[in-house]
């Protein structure tokens, strides 16, 4: 499958900033990331990102990498260099950075390995049906690599999604199609440059 991310998909033909997220996770994210406002959708939380990292300078690259491995591997077209990034959501946004293609290979949490290619304009995976989960652990702990990134993953199929969602009680998560979370990772890659 092989999409130009816009924000509109064909996954019901939904613009991913319509998507509106349960208020749970809604809460839960404006206390984690400390915004002003809990956002209602993802277009609410796009903004509100572009907000704060406009304020802290843009989206560093060094900020979505990994000191060691992790379940996101990043391969930068050129590069034999693997690249382990916090999520699979940092993984799409790395090679929009770079302005390059990249190949990225994420195992979800139940084991299940999703390949994705991914660049400017281009988002494929040999998983025609993947979906990304979004979401944050319903606890009260406040650092994004604790309470949000361990709940953005990508998975195979939907029925995956929700077999990974039925065994994870503490997360408040909500699944996008990869085009839609190809658009937001382009937007958000899009600030402060």
């Amino acid at each position: 499958m092989t999409d130009t991310p816009s924000a509109t998909t064909a996954w019901g033909g939904r613009n991913y900033r319509e998507v509106p997220l349960p208020a749970e996770l809604s809460e839960r994210l404006g206390v984690v990331l400390a915004l002003d406002h809990p956002p209602a959708s993802f277009g609410d939380l796009a903004a509100a990102l572009r907000s704060v990292l406009t304020e802290e300078g843009g989206v560093a690259p060094e900020r979505l990498c990994c000191a060691g491995p992790s379940r996101h591997e990043v391969r930068l077209e050129g590069s034999d260099e693997i690249t382990h990034t916090h999520c699979v959501l940092d993984a799409l946004i790395l090679p929009l950075l770079a302005d390059t293609t990249a190949q990225i290979r994420s195992t979800d949490p139940l084991g299940g390995v999703v390949s994705i290619t991914a660049g400017p304009g281009e988002i494929s995976s040999d998983a025609t049906d993947a979906v990304i989960s979004f979401g944050a652990a319903s606890g009260d702990g406040h650092d994004v690599y604790e309470a949000v990134c361990p709940y953005i993953n990508a998975f195979a199929t939907r029925s995956d999604y929700k077999r990974w969602a039925a065994r994870a009680p503490e997360a408040i998560t909500v699944a996008l199609s990869l085009p839609e979370a190809a658009a937001l990772a382009a937007e958000l890659a899009t600030t402060g440059r």
